[in-house]
């Protein structure tokens, strides 16, 4: 994990400085309802590792706070803490009121996804957008800020989170909402869905699998049900939208032409992730397809990014062209970890492996300037960026033949 920037610290402070007004509410709640508590205590048995929890105090949080997020019984929910303590590598487990405080707080914001999901589908189908771009916008705009809160209030407890427990929260709001609105879905608690995370996907840690979790564990298997609840409001927005185009011609060409251009973007930069998940993580060959949907995919992301910057799609300055391809390559160095092998002498690799985060910090300038050469030499003389895109095609073959040679991912 990279170190935490001020705001993700403001973000944790604040998150812990929840717990002292909350005492106060289940004290006034436990005079005020001791036989609903009672009631539920008599539905808890803790397991081994929450023994050390008061019955009581799970009991009142669970009828003040958590029954308005799920739908299923307390003993269920119980199930949830113990799994949450083993996803976060606790062997002694954690304090009650921060144990509890720290599941709200993530229901609560994976309660908001759902919704503004469906307002955000509304806004892209109307716009004509296809299905593969509208889920890698939907992920980045929508899933990601929320997860990346989850996992900084998981991280306030341990920094060895199990990725898949935060995603398995985002699931149950997922299926909780769309319920409400009549899909058929099984009722299953959190840990269930854990566990089915779990079995179909091994991979545990790492910002690197942020991109594989959200978009193919969680979005990709209900998205055609979110499609449904949204489709009454697409339609109204095609309609407006038709509306305009008679009223308003060049504004609606303006509306579009933006649309297209995002969309655009999303789509290559789609379609490089997904050509990468397949080489990388399934083990695909990089087969001469892949290598000229890769070309293709990347020369026009270049073209895109210095279109959108400069207003025409190949400038002049040749190092500012190089430096928006460094650009790219690096952001998908963050996600496929093996893309820097190239880069690495012999001596390098030992320390690079017991110490990936403190190498790649101590050694950033002296990578980036690696990088830089390693692109113009696999790039022909003239710096375009369909000639980037080849350097770029052969740069990803030498980090497969360096990953088979080093075998350390």
């Amino acid at each position: 994990m990279h170190p935490l920037d001020k705001r993700q610290q403001e973000i944790i402070e604040e998150f812990r400085a929840k717990y002292t007004s909350v005492p106060s509410r289940i004290n006034s709640f436990k005079d005020t309802h001791r036989e609903l508590i009672d009631e539920g205590k008599k539905s808890i048995q803790l397991p081994v590792s929450l023994r050390e929890h008061s019955e009581e105090i799970i009991a009142t949080y669970y009828i003040c706070f958590i029954d308005e997020l799920i739908s299923f019984q307390i003993e269920k929910f119980v199930e949830d803490l113990e799994t949450t303590t083993k996803a976060l590598g606790l062997q002694n487990g954690m304090e009650t009121m921060s144990l509890l405080t720290l599941t709200t707080e993530n229901l609560r914001a994976a309660s908001k996804i759902p919704s503004d999901i469906v307002k955000n589908l509304v806004d892209i189908r109307g716009g004509d957008i296809s299905d593969e771009v509208t889920k890698a916008i939907l992920v980045k705009e929508n899933i990601e800020p929320y997860f990346q809160e989850m996992v900084l209030n998981l991280r306030s407890f341990s920094s060895n989170v199990d990725l898949r427990w935060p995603v398995a929260q985002i699931r149950y709001a997922f299926d909780h909402f769309l319920r409400s609105h009549g899909v058929a879905k099984p009722e299953k608690n959190i840990s269930q869905i854990y566990r089915e995370i779990c079995t179909s996907y091994p991979l545990s840690e790492g910002e690197d699998i942020y991109w594989d979790l959200l978009y193919f564990q969680l979005l990709s298997p209900i998205y055609n049900d979110l499609v449904s609840i949204a489709s009454p409001m697409i339609e109204e927005k095609l309609s407006s939208l038709e509306i305009e185009r008679k009223a308003a011609p060049i504004l609606l060409k303006a509306q579009q032409a933006a649309e297209k251009t995002r969309a655009s973007l999303e789509m290559l930069n789609s379609k490089l992730e997904t050509i990468m998940y397949h080489v990388f993580r399934r083990g695909l060959e990089l087969s001469p397809e892949y290598e000229t949907e890769i070309e293709n995919a990347m020369d026009r992301v270049l073209r895109r990014i210095t279109l959108e910057k400069h207003g025409v799609q190949d400038i002049r300055n040749p190092e500012e062209m190089m430096d928006i391809a460094l650009e790219r390559i690096k952001r998908l160095m963050k996600e496929y970890e093996p893309l820097i092998l190239p880069l690495l002498e012999p001596e390098d690799i030992k320390p690079y492996v017991e110490d990936k985060k403190g190498f790649l910090e101590k050694n950033s300038d002296l990578l980036d300037r690696r990088l830089r050469m390693k692109l113009k030499r696999y790039t022909s003389p003239k710096i375009t960026p369909q000639n980037l895109a080849k350097g770029f095609t052969e740069y990803l073959k030498q980090s497969l033949k360096a990953k088979e040679r080093y075998s350390i991912f």
